[in-house]
């Protein structure tokens, strides 16, 4: 697959160089960290021991001549762009050297605004439970997803049973909160980790039948699914300076709902 390099170039007033890196069937991205990543934390950085260079195809010859980049900034944004293009499934991409070399505070900025807001934000509802019910901090036996419904949510608790029922993959353990949470009960549970039922709101299936859907949220980090209070205030600040501004109503809402339904104890966000 190809792209018009003026379609992803940055700047080529100022740089005269494009790559043209394939991404798949590369691996690229795992020949880049093999040969730099030399203490093998899957990050490039100055701890890294190896050769700090490497040679691209450029995007004017297609791939036929070489030039080199190098250096620890370069690279790891080079490591960094094509694990983005996989994700994206795209076979080969335009890199400006002005996109490897970009000044970090812009370039961290971009990627929050253009991509990693997305990428982090999650909803309890049926659809999104088959993207974040499995759990990879599970250590229990049990590795069926579980999430607990607050006492009295009964068209709640019924809008997971069916999703349980017409989902039957996800082997969804739907179990309800009881009226008063006590520190007993609490303890009872360290062993049945589960997510929390957030928000919901009334819309319409697209048979035009009505159902439930969560409010969006996001989470501090990818492997993360669940809502936190003191980092949900920081990302909520981050998300109105974005202009996110439904985003943050979603966060908003969520965090409504979790003071109505769970207060008092004083930390209901994860179980």
């Amino acid at each position: 697959m190809h792209y018009p390099v003026d379609s992803l170039s940055m700047s080529t007033k100022l740089y005269a160089h494009s790559y043209l890196p394939k991404v798949f069937p590369l691996s690229r991205a795992q020949k880049l960290t093999f040969r730099v990543d030399t203490d093998d934390n899957k990050q490039i950085t100055i701890e890294d021991a190896g050769p700090k260079t490497l040679r691209l195809g450029t995007a004017r010859s297609n791939g036929i001549l070489k030039f080199g980049i190098s250096g620890t900034y370069m690279l790891s944004n080079l490591l960094q762009e094509l694990t983005l293009a996989k994700d994206y499934g795209r076979e080969r991409i335009i890199l400006d050297e002005a996109r490897l070399n970009e000044n970090p505070v812009a370039r961290l900025t971009r990627l929050i605004r253009k991509s990693f807001w997305d990428r982090l934000t999650r909803r309890i509802d049926a659809h999104g439970l088959e993207l974040i019910a499995a759990d990879p901090k599970n250590r229990t036996r049990n590795q069926h997803p579980r999430i607990y419904i607050p006492h009295g949510e009964q068209e709640m608790y019924d809008y997971y049973v069916r999703t349980a029922v017409e989902r039957p993959h996800l082997n969804l353990l739907v179990e309800w909160l009881p009226e008063k949470i006590t520190p007993q009960w609490v303890k009872s549970v360290n062993d049945k980790p589960g997510l929390l039922a957030l928000a919901m709101e009334k819309v319409q299936d697209h048979n035009g039948k009505p159902t439930l859907r969560g409010y969006p949220f996001v989470v501090p980090g990818g492997r993360f699914n669940e809502m936190y209070g003191w980092d949900s205030y920081f990302e909520t600040l981050g998300l109105l300076v974005d202009g996110k501004v439904e985003l943050a109503r979603g966060m908003v809402e969520n965090f409504i709902f979790e003071i109505k339904v769970l207060l008092p104890p004083k930390k209901p966000m994860y179980l």
